[in-house]
């Protein structure tokens, strides 16, 4: 049996009725515990360093999905030195998080936090869902092409809703309620973020969508959010870069992103209080464009005055 690692695994006799009883208060469950007490089983998160900052876990199965997807963790550098509670952030496409080796340098999420950290700004917990062999499915809430078969958004989303954070909610010190938790990703993911915001307000208050992929199921988005409400106090950071097209669509892409920007006003994200939008006049669709915006959105999301 798998231990998840983000608790001390204690070995003790009887059953816990609560989570009140735990030998410690920062300990772990053994597993058959969580089972009688009527929880979630933990998700089984291996460290990856020393510091006890990243983590992986063995693919986990999504219903709905064709495969099963992986996990990458990361822990502020001070989550083992006491009791506090941090918000969560979930990100899409999450082998691209951390990864040095990533052809692009990926996003370098893990430096930016612990920069933020060192300064005393507040950092969240950060888990990030890897995406499968059949992304564009995986993370699109509508078909985009006939041949293209079934798409599996919106089942990625409930796993999201309905296992995934309860499951880290129980094994992890967090806050709760969807003003502590955020969701995103860039593309596709990017897509999916903003979907959640509006499908699921009961879970996410918050969202990061880094260039996203608005021309799936052919703009469906836009009809899409209009009939969908997000959290009271919802907040967004959406951006563009002007590099993202070719030739053929001139500024076609921008314009679309005017148009969110101004359907989002419509629908209670005003620009420059609860929505940052950034259009990046030499942005290009990948991971060194994100990377060089995320710590503005960062800024946002986390260090800007409450909504109230």
């Amino acid at each position: 049996m798998s231990f998840s690692p983000w608790r001390y695994c204690v070995h003790c006799s009887g059953i816990h009725r609560g989570l009140a009883e735990l030998p410690h208060p920062a300990s772990w469950l053994h597993p058959v515990h969580w089972l009688t007490m009527g929880l979630m089983t933990p998700i089984a998160f291996t460290p990856l360093d020393a510091q006890r900052q990243h983590y992986s876990a063995p693919p986990q199965h999504v219903p709905g999905l064709p495969e099963p997807l992986g996990l990458s963790g990361w822990l502020p550098p001070d989550y083992f030195a006491g009791e506090q509670r941090y918000p969560l952030a979930l990100f899409l496409d999450g082998q691209n998080l951390f990864n040095p080796e990533h052809p692009q340098g990926g996003w370098q999420l893990d430096q930016m936090l612990n920069q933020r950290a060192a300064k005393g700004l507040p950092v969240p917990v950060v888990v990030g869902i890897h995406h499968g062999t059949q992304r564009e499915a995986e993370m699109s809430p509508w078909t985009t092409f006939p041949e293209q078969g079934p798409v599996h958004g919106t089942a990625l989303l409930k796993w999201m809703s309905d296992t995934l954070l309860p499951t880290l909610h129980q094994q992890t010190r967090l806050y709760t309620g969807p003003e502590h938790t955020l969701i995103g990703g860039s593309s596709l993911g990017g897509l999916l973020a903003l979907y959640a915001l509006f499908h699921a307000p009961q879970h996410f208050g918050k969202a990061l969508a880094m260039s996203p992929a608005l021309w799936v199921g052919r703009f469906a988005i836009f009809e899409d959010l209009m009939m969908a409400k997000p959290h009271p106090a919802a907040r967004m950071y959406l951006d563009h870069g002007e590099k993202e097209g070719n030739e053929q669509l001139g500024d076609l892409l921008t314009q679309q992103h005017h148009l969110l920007r101004d359907l989002l006003d419509i629908l209670g994200l005003t620009p420059g209080e609860r929505l940052c939008h950034v259009i990046d006049p030499e942005g290009t669709h990948d991971e060194v464009s994100w990377r060089k915006r995320l710590p503005a959105a960062l800024d946002f999301l986390y260090t800007a005055p409450p909504i109230p």
